[in-house]
């Protein structure tokens, strides 16, 4: 079942998109005076995504998190987990957790069928697949959806602390973007996304502060997926960023003793390791990296 929630080739186009989108585009010009990062200073907001989810992906992430290790967190409002991962962050009221804003997956939408019927796949389910969306999903419909998810963890009294993207879906349209950031300005939360001078409103600018939304999620190259790969592929990107704020969509897994492996946890065990390691924590220190939690953003006014 859980190889429906995040499949391999949808992934590929998600991490080619990215790449193209983000890391091509990176804006480099001096951040916002507003967004207390001094000028020269490289900042990482290392957020665990897919919180949620499974208990793999929920208990792993909030690990890595409580470890120290990674900056914040997203939860998928209607994922499986979702219940239980609830009651967990309602009683760490600290922690800095995202709504991980989501159209595909195995789950069903929280939203009803006779008010968003293109929310649906035929299965009953939310789609598959980037290109499923693209194809059914009106923008209105996931503007409500994106809303109910938002508003599920407010009244559950758990502080938002930004808005993500699930397998890329609101950067699937300007019109699907468009409605998550009016629930941005509407909500007074931080969309993660990269201002884009041309293609997006001028005024927009001031709401968009992070310079890249980037993270590995296939190694790129055609490599295999082993730790030493993904190692040597997040060090070639490090090398790359510019000053500015940076955030990192990362997935953590561990996957308990006797459990047998599913859909893409060789991913997300190699991820963990990499970002738990001391290795990692002292090389970022060499290279006077930062890793800083949502305080480093401008809230939304």
């Amino acid at each position: 079942m859980h190889k429906k929630i995040i499949q391999l080739s949808g992934f590929i186009c998600l991490f080619l998109f990215f790449l193209a989108l983000f890391t091509g585009c990176v804006k480099k010009s001096a951040q916002h005076e507003s967004t207390g990062v001094p000028a020269g200073e490289v900042v990482l907001i290392v957020n665990g995504d897919d919180v949620g989810i499974t208990p793999v992906y929920t208990d792993s992430t909030l690990d890595a998190y409580f470890a120290g290790k990674i900056s914040s967190a997203s939860i998928v409002p209607g994922g499986h987990d979702a219940g239980r991962a609830i009651s967990i962050l309602k009683e760490h009221p600290g922690f800095e957790i995202g709504i991980h804003l989501s159209l595909t997956g195995d789950w069903k939408p929280l939203t009803p069928g006779e008010t968003a019927p293109s929310l649906y796949s035929k299965d009953g389910t939310m789609w598959h697949t980037q290109q499923e969306v693209q194809q059914n999903v009106k923008p209105e419909h996931a503007k409500i959806e994106w809303e109910a998810q938002i508003k599920k963890i407010k009244d559950e009294g758990i502080k938002i602390s930004h808005l993500d993207s699930h397998m890329g879906c609101y950067f699937l349209s300007p019109e699907l973007f468009t409605a998550a950031f009016e629930l941005s300005r509407q909500y007074e939360i931080p969309l993660i996304a990269v201002f884009q001078k041309g293609r997006m409103p001028a005024e927009w600018e001031k709401y968009l502060p992070v310079t890249s939304y980037t993270g590995i999620y296939t190694v790129p190259g055609g490599k295999n997926e082993s730790l030493e790969n993904r190692t040597e592929a997040y060090w070639e990107m490090f090398q790359h960023l510019t000053p500015g704020i940076h955030y990192i969509f990362t997935h953590q897994g561990i996957l308990p003793e006797g459990q047998q492996p599913f859909g893409d946890i060789d991913i997300r065990i190699n991820e963990y390791k990499f970002w738990t390691s001391e290795e990692t924590s002292l090389r970022f220190k060499k290279m006077g990296f930062e890793i800083k939690t949502f305080s480093a953003l401008r809230k939304v006014p």
